[in-house]
């Protein structure tokens, strides 16, 4: 994952650097391997990052939650609603009042603790599958979002809430910066100094003392190396002259540097990121979570209650959307009811690119974290580059369709018990396999043998009639797609199953289902269309 996230750091880097005519190496401020850009990278990523955490024990328990994007807006809302109207002009709270944003974030963690804990009894006490019950979500709670404040953006929010959202102001600055790297640096000598003295003490296998100080050595240098990068990018010259302003500071001739230092919402993300970590390896909840995962028979006949693990871990994902919410509401200074729209898809990608495995049982939260902080690599990447909007879309998931592991459904053990001369056909070798014998073979070549059953795993399978494919799949699809560039929206008219796909036409609903789950009045499409 380390090794891949470099190489698009230097594709990118090499690309915008060519795209300019500059040299790579001179690291111009326009291309990707800049400060400026790194430091807004991590802040883009804090968000999605916090709430794949969390997502890794929802998938690791054989579950899935396409609500968190539609609860983050959700709560995202009301935290904002809170702000600018409840607090103030209900309770009557005075504007900067310093328990604004701290009971605005309160009321968001018992939003969002709350909606995890009905959805987890749902699907944990009523046995209503996790796809369905999220799914339903993912509508209920984007259209409760309008329904706070009837679709008004909420605007501008509490100046100490907004210090989640990073800038200027939401930075530790150049001297904490360093502080907190120290100390990092100091806990990572801690830890494997303890490690080392605990399998000293169990007679486990022990490291080379130069291995250790090597690895020592090495995530002390990224450390440090991640915090002067923090400090290099300088406040704009702007704010830098109003702050000099108010505080009486010349301003020297070449400028005043001061430095952002590591921003709040990045220290967020590294906290949850360590306390998830803790949570999955050293508590008996985590090691019980990835038992239901591995085998959720054997893990309730043990005694585990499955039941109250499900419901606690969705309520967890409950309150990683509210800071999730916090961040991203904080970062724009408003709440909209386009706050974590696609965000599910966004945190379920970078848990499934992390190594979280759809098959339940596996995964880590630094996978996933690091899974995020690729997938917002790729986009702010392609931002930089001019790439248009709909191109993005298709880099990111031709990443995602290799980069999710296939489970391995069938292991060397299996083979035994099967007839020899049996042949196992494994249709997602694309994505690493299903079998634990399998390896990529080719058109030319396509079976070999393993304890006598005949494996065929030939990549890209379709690849063997790459005519007929290609055929098929514009026969499909391009009698709409000329039909929708003809007409525009008449093809709609005209084509029943073209306005079958349609959800939403000035501003009414024209799908039963979407008005059913929204509690709103269905308007027919050919209605609508004919206005």
């Amino acid at each position: 994952m380390v090794g891949a996230l470099l190489i698009i750091w230097i594709g990118l880097h090499v690309i915008s650097s060519l795209r300019l005519g500059v040299n790579p190496l001179d690291f111009d401020s326009r291309t990707f391997l800049t400060p400026r850009n790194l430091w807004n990278l991590s802040v883009q990523t804090s968000a999605v990052a916090i709430m794949a955490s969390g997502m890794v024990l929802v998938i690791v328990m054989r579950n899935i939650d396409l609500s968190v994007g539609s609860a983050e807006g959700l709560i995202g809302m009301v935290m904002g609603f809170a702000q600018v109207h409840f607090l103030v002009r209900m309770v009557e709270l005075e504007l900067g009042n310093p328990w604004i944003w701290v009971l605005a974030l309160l009321i968001g963690l018992a939003l969002g603790l709350l909606i995890g804990a009905f959805q987890g009894f749902v699907i944990a006490y009523l046995e209503v599958p996790a796809f369905i019950v999220t799914l339903g979500g993912l509508l209920v709670w984007r259209g409760a979002a309008w329904w706070v404040t009837s679709g008004q953006t909420v605007a501008p929010l509490d100046a100490t809430f907004q210090l989640m959202g990073g800038g200027p102001a939401g930075s530790i600055g150049a001297k904490w910066s360093w502080i907190v790297g120290a100390v990092a640096c100091v806990a990572v000598v801690f830890a494997l100094f303890n490690g080392r003295v605990q399998r000293k003490r169990f007679r486990f296998p022990l490291r080379p003392i130069w291995a250790e100080t090597l690895l020592g050595a090495v995530t002390c240098a990224v450390i440090m190396g991640a915090v002067w990068l923090a400090n290099s990018y300088p406040w704009p010259v702007g704010i830098v002259n109003r702050y000099a302003a108010a505080n009486n500071i010349t301003v020297p001739e070449g400028g005043l540097f001061i430095a952002h230092g590591i921003a709040i919402p990045v220290l967020m993300a590294i906290a949850v990121g360590l306390v998830m970590t803790f949570i999955t390896k050293r508590t008996r909840f985590g090691r019980y979570v990835f038992a239901i995962g591995g085998n959720p028979e054997a893990a309730n006949l043990a005694g585990i209650n499955t039941r109250w693990i499900t419901m606690k871990v969705f309520m967890i994902m409950g309150v990683l959307a509210t800071i999730a919410a916090a961040i991203s509401s904080a970062r724009q200074n408003s709440s909209t009811n386009a706050l974590g729209t696609l965000d599910e898809l966004l945190v379920i990608a970078a848990a499934v690119i992390g190594g979280t495995s759809l098959a339940g049982g596996s995964g880590t939260v630094l996978g996933a974290m690091l899974g995020a902080l690729l997938m917002q690599s790729l986009q702010s990447g392609m931002v930089l580059l001019g790439v248009d909007s709909p191109l993005q879309s298709i880099v990111v998931g031709a990443v995602l369709i290799p980069g999710a592991a296939a489970p391995k459904l069938v292991t060397r053990e299996m083979l035994s018990g099967m007839k020899k001369g049996s042949v196992l056909v494994d249709v997602a070798i694309d994505q690493g396999g299903c079998f634990e014998t399998s390896h990529a073979t080719t058109h030319a070549d396509p079976t070999y043998e393993v304890d006598g059953v005949i494996h065929y795993c030939v990549a890209n399978m379709p690849g063997a009639v790459p005519v007929t494919s290609a055929h098929a799949l514009n026969n499909a699809t391009l009698h709409h797609g000329l039909q929708l560039a003809d007409k525009g929206l008449k093809a709609l008219v005209d084509d029943h199953h073209l306005r079958n796909g349609l959800n939403v036409h000035k501003g009414k609903i024209t799908n039963r289902a979407v008005a059913e789950a929204l509690g709103y009045e269905m308007v027919e499409p050919k209605a609508v269309l004919a206005a």
